[in-house]
């Protein structure tokens, strides 16, 4: 019997080996983080993110995570409102997660960088930024909901990332251990390898209970007491199929664990083991030949008890099916009541990558080709461009913190960084190369080349920063930064574009920062550079070369969600501006527009929820970590509404090719000479949105034609610019400026026509292909005057514009939801009439679950679907909860699949799935609450952008 007790508070955590049996106790460090990370080997570290459907205990989990092991002497309850991760205070105020997360959770010789996400779709952005930085995932799955709609986003979002999936709130009413298992397989397409059952207390009795500690544990029934309702049937434990034994807690004590081992067990869990552990060998033997060759020539005939097959052993076959994502190992527990964390910490330890196992690194670029970081076997280290001297980290979060300033989050991918010392920002370098729209870009690129200042380097433990002194390869860390907005000159002729794209002196979301841990460092990086460009490290063609190392950024997004912001008192307009600033520099899905003509801001967001908080902040007077902007008295807040668009009709495009010329109405003498110097022809056209297989078809179509298309700007709008191949192939032979600085140009002047807006209601445009001919394009060597050049191109859009279409060529699109309503079947007719009457929507589905995934026949989809249907045939499912553990279930071909749920309960909800207007489903909740008494669940996501109907477009103010 193994025991936790804080008396033990002396004894050092012996980590040399991760089993059952030192997960089992429970002791302090002798502070709250004692560990040398800078000593932690490289195979020792974890960069894991916790995902999963909004109220699944994330960040309850998180609490558990850190309180056994070592790192909080305290478990905090959302609840409470005294979590480590949700220290917000309108997280704590809604009990839900708003912003990601980072903690550094450190054993004796190893660190699990944990970044616990949100779960609310209106975060979704979050959780984008954590993924792109992270080798893996744990998924955590609400034993009662299973597989819901956000579930399925997050999974699919973290695509590349191996995981493993805990299921918890087995102690809650309605839980479904089994329905977790088919939507597992059914839902997310993915083989499950049931690592633990549960143990309900049914199940306990014949346990042996003596110990003077075990005699008040209610968890651990007998024959006088199994026939009290209020105990027999109670959530108490979990069957390691692996470790080949039962653990067992004890109500309100999270420092209780008792280990029972085969031999200790009862008849009833011992059958259970036996048949789950032939089903998980079954399973891991039919995905891996070398561990069935190793079992046939081993002779082990035994699953359970030959100790030929050890634990180790296992491991190392889950381990690597894990990280080539063929399964995703199945650990259950309950985190609001303690049971289950040391499984899912070994499963953390054992089976997920570190940095050196993970495939999942975002894409880096040199020169513009994709390169590799490499594990260097002789340093055991990672390494770019073949050194491992050069440091290479990104920027995946910026938060504001009391004292500090800012706290700038980044992941190191090679190398190490110092505090006290300089790094090249190659993102904002390249960047500033390649933008022609701004008159200080030559001092701005000797600023930014002349590096950026980090002074003190932190680790995070939720949200108290711990000073170091250096973050090594495979850290994720943060650096503090003083903020620099209210420094800035603001008035309502600013250029709010450039405003947005932040300040040089500071680091931005999705920044790549360079540096090298010795001087030699970019002498070897200079060995790769043609001999023209051998310069030393300071030069400004050196700096050039060293800006196209950078990984690729993260996606921009649509914001269908919009509020106007009026301010009343105009001296407070640089107050508004600054604090929208910051705000949107904290959270990138966040936007503004100033409307001159209004005199009022747009604030445009991903979600209802996302836009209130906002607004709210910059309302609220409160001060702290949570600190508000005090605009309360000189603010005017709208309703929320949707952001519409104008694109054009199908198959409009211009009937000619428009001449690049000077404008008509042009009154700057200095324009006339960009003629002699550029030349070439173009049209627009209407890229197709009838299906995304149609867009991808008319996109391939440009390819086939030996286009290069080059987005504008936004995945939602889908606005292309479409340049010939060819001029970019022999780009070199005829001009010294290069393709990146003219396609900036291009792209400026046709992002300038898209905010700009149709002709019908002055919408902003989507779905436009700007189109050049490679027919009667000139430009010459000299030519110097980029900025002209934009400025000209822009005019000549805007008359093309004007010339070629009527306000009858537009149409106003405005974004649609897949919908997903759970409720009782008693309300479904008046839910699904209000539906169809009232929000314009199409009923897509009634009844007792919901597909997510396509239905399409495809040979691939049924060839998969398939596998993991036969792949089931492996898996031991008992029926019950507890009793006889032979009476089992397929979970494909029996419509009652046991466990917590009865039928008579199945029968009861309702799933509806529909598709709607976004403006019809504004705060819809509020009445589908009435509509239902409150027995309701409701999930939407955004899937893209529909032409409104024409009674509602012509009734929109231009």
């Amino acid at each position: 019997m193994l025991r936790l007790n804080l008396t033990q508070s002396r004894f050092k955590y012996a980590w040399t080996r991760i089993s059952i049996s030192t997960l089992n106790k429970r002791s302090f460090h002798e502070t709250v983080v004692s560990a040398n990370h800078t000593n932690i080997a490289l195979k020792d570290k974890r960069n894991i993110g916790i995902i999963a459907h909004i109220d699944a205990g994330k960040t309850t989990t998180t609490e558990r995570l850190l309180y056994y092991t070592n790192n909080k002497t305290s478990i905090g309850n959302v609840d409470d409102g005294n979590t480590t991760t949700d220290y917000l205070k309108e997280e704590k105020a809604r009990g839900i997660t708003i912003q990601s997360a980072c903690i550094s959770i450190f054993l004796k010789n190893k660190l699990i960088n944990v970044i616990d996400t949100p779960g609310h779709i209106d975060f979704t952005y979050e959780v984008i930024k954590a993924l792109k930085i992270l080798d893996s995932a744990v998924l955590i799955l609400d034993s009662k909901m299973g597989v819901e709609t956000q579930t399925l986003k997050v999974f699919q979002q973290a695509k590349n990332l191996p995981k493993i999936c805990y299921i918890n709130k087995m102690d809650t009413l309605g839980h479904n251990f089994n329905k977790c298992i088919k939507d597992i397989m059914v839902k997310l397409e993915t083989k499950p390898l049931i690592l633990t059952y549960p143990i309900f207390s049914l199940d306990t009795i014949g346990l042996d209970k003596s110990q003077e500690e075990d005699l008040d544990n209610e968890y651990i029934l007998t024959e006088e007491n199994k026939n009290d309702l209020s105990l027999n049937d109670k959530f108490v434990g979990t069957l390691d199929v692996l470790n080949k034994c039962a653990t067992i807690y004890k109500p309100d004590d999270p420092n209780y664990l008792k280990v029972y081992h085969y031999d200790n067990l009862n008849s009833v869990l011992k059958e259970k083991l036996k048949l789950g552990r032939e089903s998980f060998i079954e399973a891991l033997t039919s995905l891996d030949s070398d561990l069935l060759d190793f079992i046939l020539e081993s002779e082990i005939e035994d699953y359970l008890l030959d100790e030929k097959l050890t634990t180790s052993i296992l491991n190392k076959f889950i381990k690597q099916l894990t990280i080539d994502k063929s399964i995703i190992p199945v650990i259950c527990g309950s985190s609001f009541q303690n049971i289950g964390i040391q499984s899912l910490i070994q499963g953390v330890l054992e089976y997920l990558p570190s940095p050196i196992d993970a495939h999942g690194y975002p894409e880096l670029e040199f020169q513009k080709k994709k390169i590799a970081i490499e594990f260097d076997t002789k340093k055991n280290s990672l390494s770019v461009l073949g050194s491992n001297e050069i440091s290479i980290g990104q920027v995946f979060k910026i938060i504001k913190y009391p004292m500090l300033g800012n706290l700038i989050f980044f992941r190191v991918y090679s190398g190490k960084f110092k505090s006290n010392s300089k790094v090249f920002n190659s993102t904002q370098y390249n960047m500033l190369l390649n933008d022609n729209s701004t008159t200080r870009k030559n001092n701005d690129l000797k600023s930014v080349g002349d590096g950026y200042q980090i002074k003190q380097l932190y680790l995070m433990q939720g949200n108290i920063p711990i000073k170091t002194s250096e973050l090594n390869v495979g850290d994720i860390g943060c650096i503090s930064e003083r903020p620099l907005i209210e420094q800035l000159q603001i008035s309502s002729s600013s250029n709010f574009e450039e405003l947005k794209s932040g300040n040089i002196n500071s680091l931005s979301t999705g920044d790549t920062i360079v540096t090298t841990a010795s001087p030699s460092g970019f002498r070897k990086f200079e060995k790769i550079l043609p001999n023209e460009k051998k310069q030393n490290t300071g030069s400004k063609i050196f700096l050039n070369e060293l800006s196209t190392l950078k990984f690729t950024p993260l996606s921009t997004i649509s914001h269908p969600y919009k509020v106007s912001v009026q301010l009343l008192n105009p001296n407070k307009f640089q107050e508004l501006i600054a604090a929208l600033l910051e705000i949107i520099k904290f959270d990138p899905s966040i936007n503004f527009q100033y409307d001159e003509l209004m005199g009022q801001i747009i604030l445009e967001g991903l979600g209802e929820l996302q836009l209130e908080i906002v607004v709210k902040r910059l309302l609220d007077s409160n001060v702290g970590e949570d600190a508000g902007y005090g605009l309360n008295d000189c603010l005017t807040i709208g309703d929320i509404n949707v952001s519409y668009m104008e694109t054009l009709k199908p198959g409009s495009e211009s009937p000619t090719w428009h001449q690049l010329k000077v404008p008509e109405n042009n009154f700057n003498a200095s324009l006339d000479n960009i003629i002699n110097y550029c030349s070439f022809e173009f049209k627009f056209k209407k890229l197709c949105d009838n299906s995304m297989e149609d867009k991808v078809m008319q996109l391939d179509e440009l390819k086939n034609d030996d286009f290069t298309l080059f987005r504008i700007l936004g995945d939602e709008d889908d606005n292309y610019l479409v340049i010939p191949s060819v001029i970019i192939e022999k780009w070199s032979a005829m001009c010294q400026i290069t393709t990146d600085q003219f396609i900036s140009c291009v792209k400026s002047s046709c992002l300038s026509i898209c905010s700009q807006g149709g002709l019908f209601k002055k919408l902003p445009l989507r779905s436009m292909l700007f189109i050049l001919n490679s027919e009667n394009f000139e430009i010459k060597d000299d030519i110097k005057d980029l900025s002209s050049l934009s400025k000209i191109i822009r005019m000549n859009f805007e008359e093309c514009l004007q010339i070629n279409f009527k306000s009858s060529n537009f149409e106003v699109q405005e974004p649609y939801i897949n919908g997903l309503i759970k409720t009782e079947e008693t309300y479904v007719t008046t839910v699904t009439h209000d539906l169809s009457s009232k929000r314009l929507a199409n009923i897509e589905y009634i009844g007792a679950d919901f597909a997510l995934n396509d239905s399409s026949s495809n040979d691939k989809i049924i060839e998969k679907k398939s596998e993991i249907e036969n792949y089931n045939k492996t898996l031991y499912i008992p029926k019950f909860n507890v009793g006889d553990p032979n009476t089992t279930i397929d979970l494909f071909h029996q419509n009652n699949i046991g466990d917590g749920v009865t039928q008579s309960e199945k029968e009861i909800y309702k799933f509806i799935k529909f598709k709607a207007p976004l403006r019809k489903m504004t705060g819809y909740m509020t009445t589908l609450r009435k509509l239902t008494q409150g027995k309701c669940s409701f999930d939407l996501e955004v899937y893209g952008y529909d032409k409104m109907n024409e009674n509602d477009a012509n009734k929109l103010e231009q």
